[in-house]
């Protein structure tokens, strides 16, 4: 349920990086939606009520800033090109986490994962079809 809605809520965050005000920063940008998502990271730290471990906060910290570069860069993209041209290569890194998974914690993909991964393959094939189609039409 939780990756279904962080799915939504990045698509929706992709959708709408094009709305913002285009004098506006990558990093005013990237400013703005992590200040947004602390009081709702705080809650559900609060809602886990684990003590808090500081060794925690070097590990999380070093995540978030690949995880902000990697956000910046996809500001940037998605300010200049069609969403659906580059969630195919987005949602590619899905992939590439089952890949590691596999390999470095030893997890076993099932059957749930084979469909939520058809479930986001399968229509991006679809949608490159489509383009190469319409491309082909264009020029033929």
């Amino acid at each position: 349920m939780f990756a279904l809605i962080v799915a939504v809520t990045m698509a929706l965050n992709n959708l709408l990086v094009r709305k913002l005000p285009q004098h506006h920063t990558v990093y005013q940008t990237l400013l703005l939606t992590n200040l947004l998502g602390i009081p709702f990271a705080l809650g559900l730290a609060i809602w886990e009520g684990q003590p808090f471990d500081w060794r925690s906060l070097i590990t999380a910290a070093s995540s978030n800033v690949f995880i902000l570069i990697y956000a910046g860069i996809c500001v940037q993209v998605y300010r200049h090109i069609e969403a659906y041209k580059v969630s195919s290569a987005e949602y590619s890194g899905l992939l590439g986490a089952v890949v590691v998974g596999i390999i470095w914690f030893n997890e076993v993909p099932n059957m749930t994962l084979l469909i939520g991964s058809a479930l986001i393959i399968l229509p991006l094939i679809w949608l490159a079809t489509l383009e190469s189609m319409r491309l082909r039409q264009k020029t033929g």
